[in-house]
């Protein structure tokens, strides 16, 4: 059945819009020590590294006592494949199969950062200041200059891979050669960029000074989208995988949550059909005025 008019104008303006709020900003976990990476997994538990402990601890979906999870000597970053393997970088890249099983995935020739996994199941991680693939026992390198101190690393829609530079205060997009494009700058802020992560299209950026920003798109100024608490340095930023909530830590050994609006509904999109009738209302009101403004004038 076509819609109305009225019905199918509203849905292709609703299609163009989008919009997203913070919520209430809540400590989720304390007493940790020295926070950096941060991970949800598919079940909603919290995967987070203590630098000083050499530990990934796992914490419930709602909250409670951190378990060890795995000990690596020097984690950093954490990411967890969609078969449930947990990557933790640091001196080497680990993976870890379940609560304290897993081995030495590959030993990049640098201290390994911020990693994500694309659609493909392709590990990436920052290694030094450059950022490789990672395989089993090997590291690619994909890109080589360009970058000053890489710290995040996420990959959006389309594989849409973006690194943040913390000497740069910028978030640059990799492209398939290995080269680099400016995303979003935060020198205009006065921001240092370190964790960024994806919720649908929408980049989000932990910065050093403790707050959450939003970049909607490429080329797109960041906004502000959450204040935080004043608990030192903040690191890194995960999300939940219904995008219902934020998690960030602190090198105060602290983790807040954010809370999160529902992601908005795919707006229907008008069929041909209606994009016809569109076009001949706005035709019809174009032509009604101009009757109206020949009335007028005599």
């Amino acid at each position: 059945m076509i819609r109305s008019l009225g019905a199918v104008i509203a849905a292709a303006t609703l299609s163009l819009a989008g919009s997203a709020a913070a919520q209430t900003v809540t400590p989720f976990a304390t007493g940790l020590n020295s926070l950096r990476g941060v991970a949800v997994d598919s079940s909603n538990n919290v995967l987070v590294n203590e630098v000083f402990t050499g530990q990934t601890l796992r914490i419930p979906a709602g909250g409670g006592v951190p378990t060890a999870y795995a000990t690596t000597g020097s984690p950093e970053g954490v990411t967890v494949a969609v078969t449930g393997d947990v990557f933790i970088s640091g001196s080497d890249v680990y993976r870890s199969t379940a609560a304290n099983v897993g081995s030495i995935y590959a030993s990049p020739p640098a201290y390994s950062l911020g990693m994500d996994i694309d659609s493909g199941g392709q590990l990436y991680a920052i290694v030094g200041d450059e950022i490789h693939l990672v395989t089993p026992g090997a590291t690619t390198p994909l890109v080589t200059v360009g970058l000053s101190e890489p710290y995040g690393l996420a990959i959006g829609p389309s594989d849409l891979v973006l690194v943040s530079d913390q000497t740069l205060n910028q978030i640059f997009r990799i492209n398939g050669d290995g080269s680099l494009t400016l995303y979003a700058d935060f020198n205009g802020v006065g921001r240092t960029p370190v964790g960024l992560v994806f919720r649908g299209a929408e980049l989000y950026v932990v910065v050093r000074q403790g707050e959450v920003w939003r970049v909607g798109a490429l080329g797109e100024a960041p906004s502000l989208f959450a204040p935080l608490g004043a608990l030192g340095t903040s690191f890194d930023i995960a999300v939940q995988p219904d995008g219902a909530a934020l998690y960030v830590t602190w090198d105060s050994g602290d983790i807040e949550r954010v809370s999160l609006p529902p992601l908005p509904a795919p707006a229907a999109v008008p069929t041909l059909s209606e994009w016809a009738m569109i076009l001949l209302g706005l035709a019809m009101a174009g032509g009604a005025a101009l009757i109206l403004q020949r009335r007028v004038a005599r």
